[in-house]
């Protein structure tokens, strides 16, 4: 039994607890100090009040008649308390929002401090602070009228100096007590602490090792032994816990592979479908966008053939009356000539300078009926025939070659193959004649030097052809009516603008191809178009 009370750590315990008492004395001895200092903090504040209620009292006579020396007078008798810092007397002033600063007082070797003119307010109520107390008091007269405020700030210095002798005696009782304890430890350590160093050392080399498998052995106390019983239990279960953890993380392993392969193939195939979904969604965009357009130009084409339909007879009457009205201008010329007046000679030949130009513009408009009404689709019925491609082209540049004669820096490139195909001619030619004549009369205003290419190739199925020119290029807004009736840069000089209008009906509706342009300011115009073959 004795063996047991030597080897218990339970007394150790019990000595340890002894020594803990003592601690907690200290710091109830602290903990007293501390609350006396906040007991002399809260006398300092009353006794802060109750010397401002007297120097209230005794500065409202002398600071209501402005007598700066009795006030100075009252405010010297405040050497004799040590704790008072700073008094500042302040006069209410009659038009001013802040009272006048009006006498002060400064503890000897004390540093003066600064007005507190703007904080009047906010220091009637005590301010403490762990160095010092403010308090600011308003002084009525017996009229109850605001003469103006006194403020005052002690300090807590004595009170320190106190609670620092206090600690200082606390320190040396709390130094003599953990030397005390130092060197009871000192003491346990070589008898209880080394069984404990080799338990530790032991779980320190189970947890390096990862041997889980590795136990703890007996000790020669019970407390130990008792702990080491339960640490090899722990080391048991946590045996069985790592081994069941590496299987579930096997596990883990492989499901989370399955999982990322799967969601690799959905997303492959969701990547998939919104790249299909997005590429249908802008062909079906594109084709509303052709479709609204070839409508527009289809409405456009139906009015001006029907104009154009409309006006031909009335204008075929009026040139077949101006042609009437001129020969009978020259019969009656040739028979009665010679019988006139110069007066009447001259109305004559003034006649027929007007039937001349009623004439021309006659037949410039029969002219534009002409091309109204080819935009009619007249082309519609005619019947396909072989054609020889490099002929065709060749035929269509000599046409528009004469427009570039009076150029000699510009000129017609014209790359075609020789192969036949089966088409309907005119529509063909009519395409051919206008992209090369477009560009010779747009292409190069106000350059001398220019040169159209025009190159035609087909396959089996399809009919390329690209007009192209290294001129001035179009503007923007051009390039939005490019395909409308009545679109020109050279209006002045007699073009009506229907020459693409024409390519674009021809393209699109009689051969169902396909008709597309680039174009830059300076660089240049290219038209393509591909139409397909008939089998």
């Amino acid at each position: 039994m004795a063996r047991v009370f030597v080897n218990s750590l339970q007394q150790r315990l019990l000595l340890i607890a002894v020594l803990a008492v003592t601690v907690t004395l200290c710091a109830a001895f602290f903990v007293t100090i501390s609350t006396q200092l906040q007991v002399q903090k809260k006398d300092l504040v009353s006794r802060t009040e109750a010397i401002l209620h007297v120097l209230a009292t005794s500065l409202k006579a002398p600071l209501e008649k402005g007598q700066t020396e009795q006030v100075n007078a009252v405010l010297s008798g405040l050497r004799e308390a040590q704790f008072i810092r700073h008094v500042h007397v302040y006069r209410a002033a009659l038009y001013e929002q802040q009272p006048l600063y009006f006498a002060s007082y400064n503890r000897p070797n004390t540093a003066p401090l600064p007005m507190r003119t703007t904080q009047l307010e906010e220091l009637i109520s005590p301010r403490a602070t762990a160095d010092y107390v403010e308090l600011a008091k308003p002084i009525y007269n017996d009229d109850r009228h605001l003469v103006g405020h006194v403020y005052i700030r002690t300090s807590a210095t004595n009170i320190y100096q106190e609670m620092w002798r206090a600690i200082a005696i606390a320190i040396a009782s709390l130094l003599a007590a953990m030397v005390l304890v130092t060197l009871l430890l000192k003491l346990m350590y070589h008898r209880a602490t080394h069984h404990i160093y080799r338990m530790s050392q032991r779980l320190r080399n189970i947890n390096q090792q990862q041997n889980y498998s590795l136990r703890l052995v007996p000790s020669g106390y019970t407390e130990l032994n008792q702990v080491s019983i339960s640490v090899n239990g722990i080391l048991d279960k946590l045996q069985r816990v790592m081994q069941y953890n590496e299987e579930c993380e096997q596990q883990h392993k492989k499901l989370t592979q399955e999982l990322e392969q799967d969601i690799q193939q959905r997303t492959t195939a969701l990547r998939k479908a919104n790249t299909q979904l997005i590429d249908t969604l802008e062909q079906l965009h594109a084709s509303q966008q052709r479709r609204i357009e070839t409508e527009r130009l289809a409405s456009m084409t139906d009015i001006v053939s029907g104009i154009a339909h409309e006006v031909n007879t009335p204008l075929g009457l009026s040139v077949t009356a101006a042609s009437m009205l001129e020969d009978s201008f020259v019969h009656f010329a040739s028979h009665y000539q010679e019988s006139l007046s110069p007066e009447v000679d001259s109305q004559l030949n003034d006649m027929r300078e007007h039937l001349d130009i009623v004439l021309r513009n006659l037949a410039r408009a029969d002219e534009l009926i002409a091309r109204f009404r080819s935009l009619a689709f007249e082309h519609a019925k005619e019947p396909s025939e072989t054609l020889n491609l490099k002929k065709l082209a060749l035929a269509a540049g000599e046409q528009v070659r004469p427009l570039i004669q009076h150029r000699q820096t510009q000129g017609i490139v014209v790359d075609a193959p020789d192969q036949y195909i089966s088409m309907r001619r005119r529509p063909l030619e009519t395409i051919l004649k206008e992209l090369l004549e477009n560009a010779a009369l747009h292409g190069f205003k106000g350059q001398k030097k220019g040169i159209i290419k025009l190159n035609v190739s087909c396959n089996s199925e399809t009919l390329h052809i690209s007009c192209s020119d290294n001129g001035v290029g179009m503007t923007e807004a051009m390039q939005r009516r490019v395909f409308e009736p009545f679109t020109t840069s050279k209006r002045i000089d007699g073009h009506p603008g229907l020459g693409m209008h024409l390519v674009y009906n021809l393209v699109r509706y009689i051969l169902k191809g396909t008709i597309h342009y680039e174009s830059q300011l300076d660089k240049g115009t290219t038209i393509s178009i591909e139409i397909p073959l008939s089998d």
